[in-house]
């Protein structure tokens, strides 16, 4: 499986969280009251409140929410489409499908629509004390990486530093493995590695982390220490991070500048038998041709 440094490792942590349970019981607290007293009291009843959805049609929408959670899970991403935009129309003041929506444009290329739903996503947060700074802190590390890849790579580091810094942030080691990326984009490789050790001292089992941080190591040709990055991300007990073909590639590459023609070899011979037409893929089976 091919690497891809942006919006698929929002993974890049958790970035699809079910909402938060106080919301969710509060509604259903709601819908158990008799009378318009109760929903008076709880305000989340559109005529009593003011508010856009009745307690009726947020517990709708957050089914629809958690539905599409379901359906992306799956792999079928259209589906999860249709349910967040219904969720959306039910509670337009529900941030979390805004948030999935903004992940979901983001891992189809569509830069201009995640960065809209995101940004939706945090004001709707900031506005609700059941989601507020920890759930503003997920919001921002995936604008960050929508900031990365349109090349805005100042603005994304600046927003990227401080919701790695924030005591509330819940992953704080992916805005600082996100970090590390930005830094690395923009060619500032010994500020990337400060970033993504912070990333991996503060979850050791981040193999996206590792491989970044080798990758960055090569980068200032530190071939002993990116070796080492890069061998830690794989002896991660997770099969998705075994199946990390760059990290195979640079990893061999690592080991053929220190002389280890071997090791390099069965890294390039592993990384081709992930995918022999990846770009990696092409590029470790070149090298494994000139070394015959």
């Amino acid at each position: 499986m091919p690497v891809n440094d942006g919006p698929a490792y929002l993974s890049l942590g958790d970035p699809i969280r079910f909402s938060r349970l106080s919301r969710l019981d509060s509604a259903r607290k709601a819908l158990s009251l008799s009378g318009t007293g109760g929903l008076l009291a709880l305000c989340l009843s559109a005529p009593a409140c003011g508010g856009p959805a009745s307690a009726e049609n947020a517990l709708r929408a957050q089914k629809e929410y958690e539905l599409s959670v379901g359906l992306l899970g799956e792999q079928n991403v259209p589906a999860a489409f249709e349910h967040l935009f219904k969720a959306v129309e039910l509670d337009p003041r529900n941030p979390e499908p805004h948030q999935l929506l903004g992940n979901l444009y983001m891992l189809r290329g569509d830069l201009s629509k995640a960065e809209d739903e995101l940004l939706k996503a945090r004001a709707l947060a900031e506005k609700n004390p059941a989601y507020g700074p920890p759930f503003v802190a997920e919001v921002e590390n995936s604008l960050g990486v929508v900031m990365v890849h349109q090349h805005r790579y100042d603005e994304a580091i600046a927003m990227l530093r401080e919701t790695a810094s924030s005591i509330l942030n819940r992953t704080p080691y992916l805005a600082w493995g996100n970090l590390g990326w930005a830094y690395s984009e923009k060619g500032q490789h010994t500020q990337a590695i400060e970033a993504l050790v912070q990333s991996v001292r503060q979850q050791p089992l981040f193999c996206l982390g590792y491989y970044r941080l080798g990758k960055a190591y090569l980068a200032v040709r530190d071939f002993e220490r990116a070796e080492d990055a890069l061998t830690r991300g794989l002896e991660v007990a997770d099969e998705g991070c075994k199946a990390l073909q760059d990290a195979w590639h640079l990893r061999g590459e690592a080991r053929a500048k220190l002389g280890r023609r071997q090791d390099a070899i069965a890294d390039f011979e592993r990384c081709v038998e992930l995918s022999a037409d990846s770009v990696a893929g092409r590029a470790c089976q070149g090298y494994l041709e000139a070394t015959h």
